[in-house]
This record gives structure tokens, sequence and C-alpha cells, in this order.
């Protein structure tokens, strides 16, 4: 299923140092589209490719589940969150594993005794990345070892906060994500947060989620309960792009629309869901879009497909 609860009780175990690390026999090479996106189900796993206009939309079978792929900055790597279970074996994502691809070659992935991969943010010119695990500690992993090398956010799964959905600045110097309190009932209160890697300040600049930097990093996109929205990188004069209800969502902080930019900083892509909202647990329910930043124009790319991502060229 499409829906990523984490149960709190996995939010308590102590993450290792070590980490498990193994590789399948994937050897493809990626097509040559712009956009990598989430394309499979449990019983035929695939990753799949596009082009920004829909051209050459390409669907690669794999021998693993693989849920929401990304580009490394050279576009010769994928990184995802890997489903432990066999293909047809639907287990529950709190025990995803960090997975790298590297074109050409095999998938490497790090696994063990901790918390479900929640979000992958490639560092540039690294062997490293950054990894949410469960909902409350973000780190760095050397995917050569497996190892833990640095801990940027470390929330206490007693303190009712916790982390959604992380991004990297372009520049590596900052990190965005979305601090939940659930200390009260439902809604929530979701604060898009700006860390300073060098210094730790975090800042508060808005409410919402799926928040991402433009290239440039003077604007940030986010999701909403009404839809998708940019503003200004110190959160000033915000503007929703496109309209989207997910007031009523089941699943509020992983299924509704994550935009990514452009690489030059024009459009932004996502999936919707169209067939109601408690109708989409699959990728086929939804669609991949973009939208042009400055008009609002709003283009449907190709149907049957979820967190689609721009690749740099």
């Amino acid at each position: 299923m499409f829906a990523d609860y984490l149960p709190r009780w996995l939010g308590v175990f102590a993450l290792c140092v070590f980490l498990i690390g193994c590789t399948s026999s994937q050897s493809e090479k990626f097509p040559d589209t712009d956009i990598v996106y989430q394309s499979s189900n449990f019983d035929s796993p695939s990753i799949g490719f596009v082009n920004a206009d829909g051209s050459d939309n390409a669907v690669l079978q794999v021998d693993f589940y693989a849920t929401e792929p990304i580009w490394s900055e050279d576009g010769k790597r994928l990184y995802f969150r890997q489903n432990p279970g066999d293909v047809g074996d639907v287990q529950p994502n709190y025990l995803a594993k960090l997975s790298s691809w590297r074109e050409g070659g095999a998938v490497s992935t790090c696994g063990g005794n901790q918390p479900s991969v929640r979000a992958i943010l490639p560092i540039s010119n690294s062997t490293e990345v950054i990894s949410l695990y469960g909902s409350y500690q973000l780190l760095s992993v050397d995917l050569n070892d497996c190892k833990q090398k640095t801990i940027y956010l470390d929330y206490a799964p007693e303190g009712h906060q916790d982390i959604s959905r992380p991004s990297l600045s372009s520049d590596g110097k900052h990190i965005l994500y979305t601090e939940r309190d659930y200390s009260g009932l439902p809604p929530y209160k979701y604060s898009i947060v700006v860390l300073d890697i060098a210094s730790g300040t975090k800042t508060r600049v808005g409410e919402g989620i799926n928040a991402v930097l433009s290239p440039d990093n003077k604007m940030i996109a986010y999701t909403w309960f009404d839809g998708i929205y940019v503003m200004a990188a110190d959160g000033s004069d915000p503007r929703r792009l496109v309209e989207y209800d997910a007031s009523g969502h089941n699943d509020f902080e992983n299924a509704p629309p994550a935009p990514r930019w452009s690489p030059d900083g024009e459009w932004l892509v996502y999936h919707k869901c169209m067939k109601g909202q408690d109708n989409c647990s699959f990728a086929e329910d939804y669609s991949i879009f973009k939208v042009e930043v400055a008009t609002g124009v709003e283009i449907d790319i190709i149907d049957d497909g979820l967190f689609p991502f721009w690749r740099s060229r």
C-alpha cells in the first residue's frame, strides 16, 4: 500500500552505528529522460522514466520494490527506499532500507536493525547521503561502508514532534524539513523549518509540507491543505500555484503532491491523486503533472506514476 505510516514504537530504537550492506545484480542502463518516478506495485516492481513533455515514457522492470527514486547530481545514480519483502509480498514500508543504484552496476543496500529509511538526500560529489531514519533522526551515511557519519537532527520520540520529508539545498548548506507537532488533537501543526548545517540554526519560515528550495535557493515550493504553493526563501509572499484539496486526506504527510523543481527553476513537477483522496493506494491511481511557476499553467505529463524527480542536465 502507498500509505507509509511508521509505528510509534519504532521511534525508540537506537540507530546502529554499523549498518549491514548488501548488493543485488541489477545492471541495466537508465533511459536518457528528464524525469524518474515511482511506477511499481508489489506484484510488478519497476521504475519509470519520462521526458518533461511526456515523450519517451519507459518502465524498467526490476527485482525489488523501490519507492521515491531520485537522481544523483550527475544523473548516473539512483537513490531510493527499498522495501525488504520479496516481489508480491506486501511488507510494511516502515522496514524500508537505503538503496543506491549506479547506472550499469549493482544495487547496493544499507540495512540492519534500524528504523525505516524515510527519505534520502544525496550530497554533491560525495559517497555520503543524508537519510531520515524513522521520523526522528536525520543523519549522514557513507554508502561505501554503510556507517553513520554525522547526526544533523535528533528528535526524541516522546517529545510529540517529528520530522517529515526533508530536502537539501542545491549548495548543500541548508536542509528544509517539516516539523510536525502532534501534541494536540488533529489537525496537527506543520512548520516548514530551514536548518543551517554549519551553525545548526533552525528557522521556521511558514506552514506546509514537502518543502524544497529552488535551484538558485531564492524560492521554496511546498504543499498545504489546499494546494501547491511557492514563497520567497524567507517565508514571505506565499502564492498558490495549483489548487488541490488535501484537507481530508487520510495520509496527509505522505500522499499529497511532493513538488520538485526543474533544473532551470521555471517548473515544478509533482503527482496528484486522480480517483478521490481515499481511493488512491497504488501508482496507477496517480498522475504526474508539471506547472510553470511564472504563470501557474498546469500540464499533465503522464498517468500512472508517483514522486517524479527532475534530472539535472
